[in-house]
């Protein structure tokens, strides 16, 4: 499915409408060169760029929402949740971001001098509370990935 392409009026008729709505508080040149980019981005310029291409490849969703979710529950049973083996690129930024909520206060709290993020973190170097914890977490990121899943 294409989006539409905008003519110059179209795209004056937008801005007028969008700085309607907010009281005068956007910029309208800038905003129309903005949608001018990402409508060249996302292809819609009626010719097949570099931009557009690479919009494409970046803009698709990687894994299913059940690719994940095992992604997350091997992450849970492994014997070291922490490998780079087991706790794979495509579920590891959300895995770090669950940590780091999870532990940042509490840690600063202890006078840790660590930050809790996978790059630092070692399994052995964990509590047993803390691995324990870790398996919660990957449970807890596979039933937010994939909501349908049993338990």
């Amino acid at each position: 499915m294409r989006m539409k392409t905008y003519t110059k009026d179209e795209f004056d008729d937008l801005c007028e409408i969008i700085l309607r709505v907010t009281g005068n508080r956007c910029d309208a040149k800038r905003l129309l060169r903005d949608l001018d980019g990402l409508l060249l981005a996302t292809g819609n310029d009626k010719k097949c760029s570099q931009r557009s291409l690479l919009w494409k490849e970046f803009s698709e969703e990687d894994l299913k929402p059940s690719e994940k979710a095992k992604l997350f529950n091997q992450v849970s049973k492994a014997d070291n949740p922490l490998d780079p083996e087991v706790c794979v690129p495509d579920i590891r930024p959300e895995f770090n971001a669950k940590i780091g909520n999870r532990w940042s206060a509490r840690w600063k709290r202890e006078g840790r001098e660590q930050k809790p993020t996978l790059r630092e973190l070692t399994w052995d170097g964990l509590s047993n509370s803390e691995k324990s914890e870790v398996r919660k977490m990957a449970h807890e990121c596979k039933r937010l990935a994939d909501p349908l899943l049993p338990l």
